[in-house]
């Protein structure tokens, strides 16, 4: 497993760097996004490139979504990011979790079964 962290320092080339971030999407069996307040501009673009390999005929890649639900105070969040993500995106509905942990127990119990028998279904958070 590889988390963008955990990616080479030649992914930040002299051209726009996210461009090498969604190549190295396109690479990938699974993609897991996790949020808690925000949804970033460019979690956004990688979400949506990542959801729309998963949805191609014959895709071999997964998509999975995960929202935090530990308390927030409602100042920490942005209301306009999320919104974008709920009205954009309103027959996905993300798993909850607590931790990083909890997110990757949950992958492995629900999503990986389908990577290993080479079915790619898309995350819907059921």
């Amino acid at each position: 497993m590889k988390s963008w962290e955990d990616l080479p320092q030649g992914l930040r080339g002299t051209d726009r760097t996210q461009d090498n971030y969604n190549d190295f999407i396109r690479t990938c069996d699974a993609v897991i996004v996790l949020y808690w307040t925000k949804l970033g501009q460019f979690t956004q673009e990688e979400f949506e490139l990542a959801l729309d390999i998963s949805k191609k005929p014959n895709a071999k890649t997964t998509t999975c979504l995960y929202q935090c639900n530990r308390p927030v105070k409602p100042s920490e969040v942005d209301h306009t990011s999320l919104a974008w993500f709920e009205k954009t995106f309103t027959h996905i509905f993300p798993y909850p979790y607590e931790s990083i942990d909890a997110a990757i127990f949950k992958f492995v119990e629900t999503e990986l079964p389908g990577l290993i028998n080479k079915k790619a279904p898309l995350n819907r958070g059921n």
